[in-house]
């Protein structure tokens, strides 16, 4: 986010899906106004949504460095139960 010299993340809603799924830039629509309403430290927060040239719907969320319970699994398997429980909680 330029405007305030700061990174975001961008989730955006693929011109496919929306297509394929008919409601599915509602749903997207709604996720946004939803997660905009929320305020917990476990959860990031979202700083923007819109539509940008083209029609293309985004949101910009609070950007957190890291990685995903997807990709770990990819990269490490099954998760030691522990680990799974751990990420969890939080």
């Amino acid at each position: 986010q330029k405007s305030l010299d700061r990174p975001v993340a961008i989730k955006i809603l693929s011109a496919e899906l929306d297509e394929r799924e008919q409601g599915f830039a509602e749903r997207f629509k709604n996720e946004a106004k939803a997660m905009g309403q929320l305020n917990h430290p476990g959860l990031v927060a979202v700083h923007d949504f819109g539509v940008a040239e083209g029609g293309l719907l985004y949101i910009a969320m609070e950007f957190v460095a890291g990685t995903d319970v997807s990709r770990m699994i990819a990269r490490q398997g099954r998760l030691p139960p522990d680990h799974a429980m751990a990420i969890t909680a939080h």
